[in-house]
């Protein structure tokens, strides 16, 4: 092999021909440096690389590379686990601050449709769960005893929401 750095590397690995190329070694510099020759001398459309030190992620970002940062995805998914089995997290936008969840309603907002419990720029109802079967709700879908939904969210405002989610 060789060090990923390294144009004629690169090159040999057929990175002239890649649609993607992604950076995953443990050292952000070796990352950024592999990701820029891609994006540079072999002109990938997509690059995206790992960076370990959030602190490097606007350096990243200038040069127009996507960043995926999983000590911090680590960190979420250890609190899932530790705090709460009633929420699964399906997906974090850390750059936007969002998150998609799946959880249980509270007895409490049954009865109540969706457009009651959303929050517009905040908190959207995007997928019902209800016995076998799951749907995409509208504003008019009241909400039932036994319901799961997936919803969009600001991450700090998870808990916020606890009054009528099993969060």
């Amino acid at each position: 092999m060789g060090n990923g750095i390294d144009v004629d590397v690169q090159k040999k690995a057929g990175v002239d021909k890649a649609d993607a190329f992604v950076a995953v070694s443990g050292n952000d510099a070796t990352n950024l440096m592999a990701a820029q020759v891609a994006r540079r001398v072999y002109h990938v459309p997509k690059v995206v690389a790992r960076v370990s030190d959030s602190d490097n992620e606007t350096l990243y970002r200038y040069f127009g590379i996507e960043t995926i940062a999983p000590t911090l995805w680590e960190a979420a998914e250890i609190q899932n686990l530790v705090c709460s089995n009633l929420i699964h997290r399906y997906l974090l936008v850390e750059s936007a601050g969002l998150e998609i969840v799946r959880v249980k309603i509270k007895p409490g907002a049954a009865g109540k449709g969706v457009k009651e419990v959303s929050v517009p720029g905040q908190l959207a109802v995007s997928l019902l769960f209800r016995g076998h079967q799951a749907f995409i709700p509208t504003e008019d879908t009241v909400l039932e005893k036994s319901d799961e939904v997936v919803v969009v969210l600001y991450s700090n405002h998870l808990h916020r929401y606890g009054k009528w989610l099993e969060i």
